[in-house]
């Protein structure tokens, strides 16, 4: 069974380039809490951006 590269995928450049000062986005750097909580941003980012289009249709 071939796997899909992009399913264990970690985002170091987004982990190496964290704002450390800001307020609304703390710093984490713990590898793993940082990948559970970018692939939770980024389930939100996806779900957010499939909804739009029905928004537009219904305008």
């Amino acid at each position: 069974m071939a796997s899909n590269p992009n399913k264990n995928f970690f985002p170091l450049w987004q982990f190496l380039n964290q704002r450390i000062l800001d307020a609304q986005a703390p710093v984490i750097l713990n590898p793993r809490r940082f990948w559970h909580v970018y692939r939770i941003n980024h389930l939100e980012r996806c779900l957010s951006c499939a909804f739009r289009p029905e928004e537009r249709r219904r305008s």
